[in-house]
């Protein structure tokens, strides 16, 4: 996979104010329409256990992506 930059504006990626159980934060919300990478936790999977994430938009998605710690 490579690195490619994909230029999208902002009111062109869908960006809830709740993601998983949890409300992001006006500072998180701005953040992540500034492109930036926000740590979120206690969200809640389908299955029911909790977990943490960063989210970062995506854009070739026009989404959010969760990025799990390794």
């Amino acid at each position: 996979q490579t690195n490619e930059i994909i230029a999208l504006r902002a009111d062109h990626v869908n960006i809830p104010k709740e993601i998983k159980g949890i409300t992001l934060s006006d500072a998180q919300y701005k953040d992540l329409v500034e492109g930036k990478a926000v740590k979120v936790e206690g969200m809640t999977a389908k299955s029911g256990k909790t977990f943490n994430a960063t989210l970062q938009v995506n854009a070739e998605r026009k989404g959010i992506k969760f990025i799990f710690d390794k």
